[in-house]
């Protein structure tokens, strides 16, 4: 994670962005999600870990001009595709900004369809990461964007 604000776009029932926000509670965590039922839950789940690192914003990025949506990182996970995500936050991104995009368990074949998109995406590295999550025998992909 990079800067001090991150930002969980699809929060849903707030993975990544609640067990991030647990462990690094020096950082500022905006979790967005659409639906207002997701969003309730979420608040819940806030005020019941006592998380005042953590702000939950019931709205469609795709519809805001919320000017205080601006953050160092934004994280998501099985939301549309890398290409969509991108060109969603991209402009919500600090000046080095950062998308940590989950992909799966199993090798690239979720990315290779959107190679060649990323590869023509400009003033940004782009690479995967293998990430290994404690319980699980295969490593965790993330599609890391960076800004340059």
């Amino acid at each position: 994670l990079r800067g001090n604000v991150v930002m969980d776009i699809g929060s849903g029932a707030g993975l990544p962005g609640i067990p991030l926000a647990s462990c690094r509670p020096e950082l500022s965590f905006l979790l967005v999600e659409r639906s207002a039922k997701r969003s309730r839950f979420l608040n819940i789940v806030k005020s019941e870990l006592g998380l005042d690192n953590v702000e939950c914003l019931n709205l469609s990025l795709s519809a805001s001009n919320e000017s205080k949506l601006i953050c160092d990182t934004a994280v998501c996970r099985a939301v549309h595709n890398p290409i969509t995500i991108w060109s969603l936050c991209k402009e919500r991104l600090s000046r080095q900004g950062r998308l940590v995009f989950f992909l799966s368990t199993k090798e690239s074949e979720e990315l290779t369809p959107y190679s060649a998109r990323l590869d023509q995406l400009e003033k940004v590295n782009w690479e995967v990461k293998a990430v290994g999550v404690p319980g699980l025998s295969s490593p965790h992909e993330v599609l890391v964007i960076d800004k340059i």
